[in-house]
């Protein structure tokens, strides 16, 4: 999931992801925001607690300033009929550089279990003028 924004703008881009590991154990998700060169911001989450067995157990909140690769964060993705539902919501100044904002994410630990980003996931974006 991704929006391509331009130079020198405020955005405000909002992840909704259901997801599932249909399988029978539990695995988690790694999640990172990525922005064009110069960009600045904070990414928040609320998502299951990645020791999380089951969808109705405690939520974790996360919050970031890096938004790279390297600033990710970890969420709980349960082995059930029900998918595990991440929100996401970064908030973004971009700098002299255009490009896209991208949802990006992987296993937390990698398995044998995949895990499926849902369809109905999606993407909201809002650009600000300041």
């Amino acid at each position: 999931l991704f929006v391509t924004v331009g130079a020198d703008q405020l955005w405000e881009v909002e992840f909704n992801v259901a997801a599932s590991s249909g399988a029978s154990s539990t695995v988690d998700l790694k999640f990172a925001i990525n922005v064009p060169a110069g960009s600045t911001g904070r990414v928040f989450m609320l998502g299951l607690d990645s020791t999380a067995t089951s969808v109705v157990e405690d939520m974790f909140p996360i919050s970031r300033t890096d938004l790279t690769d390297s600033g990710f964060g970890i969420a709980g993705v349960v082995a059930s009929s029900d998918p595990t539902w991440l929100h996401m919501k970064a908030i973004v100044k971009t700098g002299g550089t255009s490009g896209d904002i991208i949802l990006r994410f992987a296993q937390g630990t990698s398995s044998g279990t995949s895990i499926t980003v849902l369809s109905g996931s999606y993407l909201k974006a809002c650009r600000f003028v300041e």
